[in-house]
């Protein structure tokens, strides 16, 4: 299974070392865009400020913040990432904070070497905020002597603390400090609107930027669950615009981002089995290259709009069954019907470039063995050959009548209904042998005839080598609909694909 790379904190040190010095050498161009326009707003707004990084469920929120803080650390602008969700255990998102700011001194010893004193005091009046907690266990609820204490202190903890806090800010390179609270459109909605609260409440310091990557519905529905009320059909002020300053959208991926994160799970270095079988190939635009299986999943995902994490799961077990393949893999089909298990109209919105079902499937669904196997092509050519019967000659009307059977015979072609590709060709060579027998034989010394009769066998080879061209890219042959239930059943029951084994 592919490595999970969209938290880059969660990689190995070899793993992350890479990311550390190019934090965006896995993203698309416009990705690093972005990050350059959002850095600059985190250098120019006025601070304490709080932005929602809006974007919908697995579109790569995580995947574009983990690198951003990396990025920002990058560029001497001090960056702390935490998940709220895997941080929701505990009792109060005032300790996750507190917590994040712990572990930023951990990974910054330079730093807080260097500010000694005013880090110090940071976490001196932590300490005793936190003590002003109420601290509760599954079952227990109780408060601690620290919260006894601070009632009887003259000085408020937490004022304390936002002055401290002011004070080690401005201490940094940049006179600011950003934090990038992630997944808090997973945690539960108490705890979710806790953490807003806590930021408003307890962080709203100078020098203090906060981002919050997160799906603006989800925040809409705790919102509606905890007090009843629709956001989403308010026409006044919004209920959280008092927590946001201001919000960003992630741009929405383009076929070539999609192609992009593809690549990173699709590739010869994942797909080695597939390989070792031979049952894929490396390049080139045949049917079963991983070329055509990583453009396939990346075109489909992007016409169907599914998410990163929904083509990323598509993507591994995509390989996983490469790998256990019976016979050479019909790349863009076996795309095209992984890609729908995701998507509620199985019509994709789109029309199929190819399916190994009967190709004679009406109108509002060709495709091109249909187009093949109808001669299209070759008797829109075949128009410009009109009867010759008017010029007599040696054997007169009988003998140009050769010549009109032949051309008739192809211009009505299109009733034939070829099954098979043995039909399809034996079609075509007794129509090209008819055609060569006339101009050797019976048209020999006829100029008139000849050219056209040279032109009809120029056609034919045509639509041959084009039918031939489109079995080799698309692998389909006479046993397309046995295979196409084959596939069908494989992706619909992945228990099936070891029966060929």
């Amino acid at each position: 299974m592919a490595q999970d790379i969209a938290n880059i904190f969660k990689l190995s040190d070899d793993d992350l070392k890479s990311y550390k010095s190019n934090p965006f050498q896995d993203c698309y161009q416009s990705t690093k865009t972005f990050a350059e326009a959002l850095k600059k707003d985190v250098l120019s707004k006025k601070t304490p400020h709080s932005l929602l990084l809006e974007a919908g469920y697995g579109m790569g929120k995580t995947f574009f913040a983990t690198r951003f803080a990396q990025f920002l650390n990058n560029k001497g602008i001090e960056a702390i990432y935490f998940s709220a969700w895997e941080l929701d255990y505990l009792a109060d998102p005032f300790i996750a904070f507190s917590k994040a700011i712990t572990d930023f001194e951990k990974s910054k010893p330079e730093i807080f070497e260097k500010y000694k004193l005013e880090a110090e005091e940071v976490f001196r009046k932590l300490q005793k905020a936190i003590g002003g907690f109420t601290i509760s266990i599954p079952g227990v609820s109780y408060r601690t002597e620290a919260l006894i204490d601070a009632f009887r202190s003259e000085l408020d903890p937490i004022v304390e603390l936002r002055k401290s806090l002011t004070n080690f800010i401005k201490c940094l390179p940049k006179g600011k400090l950003v934090i990038i609270v992630d997944e808090l459109d997973r945690c539960r909605p108490d705890y979710a609107m806790k953490t807003l609260e806590c930021v408003k409440h307890f962080f709203d310091v100078e020098g203090l930027f906060v981002i919050f990557p997160c799906n603006k519905e989800a925040l809409h529905n705790c919102v509606n669950c905890l007090y009843s009320m629709n956001e989403q059909n308010c026409k006044g002020e919004s209920y959280f615009d008092k927590f946001f300053n201001d919000k960003r959208t992630i741009e929405a991926p383009t076929a070539e981002d999609y192609r992009i994160v593809v690549s990173q799970y699709v590739n010869a270095n994942t797909l080695q089995q597939a390989l070792k079988n031979e049952n894929i190939v490396k390049t080139g635009d045949n049917f079963n290259s991983i070329t055509t299986l990583v453009n396939s999943l990346a075109t489909l995902g992007a016409k169907n709009g599914l998410t990163f994490r929904q083509l990323k799961d598509i993507c591994e077990e995509t390989v996983r069954i490469c790998g256990h393949f019976y016979e050479l893999v019909r790349c863009e089909y076996l795309s095209a019907l992984m890609c729908s298990m995701y998507v509620k109209d199985k019509s994709y919105g789109w029309k199929m470039p190819i399916t190994f079902e009967n190709p004679h499937c009406g109108s509002d669904y060709r495709n091109e063995k249909y187009d093949k196997f109808n001669l299209d092509n070759l008797i829109s050519n075949i128009q410009g050959f009109e009867s010759l019967s008017n010029a007599y000659r040696g054997g007169g009307v009988v003998y140009r009548s050769k010549y009109n059977t032949l051309v008739g015979e192809i211009k009505v072609s299109r009733k034939n209904k070829f099954e098979t590709y043995v039909d399809f060709y034996n079609y075509l060579d007794a129509l090209e042998s008819e055609a060569t027998e006339l101009l050797e034989n019976d048209f020999k010394d006829d100029c008139e005839v000849q050219d056209p009769l040279k032109e009809i066998i120029k056609l034919i080879d045509e639509q041959r080598d084009a039918t031939k061209e489109y079995q080799r890219i698309y692998g389909s042959d006479d046993e397309d609909s046995t295979r196409n239930a084959r596939y069908k059943e494989i992706v619909n029951k992945r228990h099936k694909l070891y029966s060929n084994e």
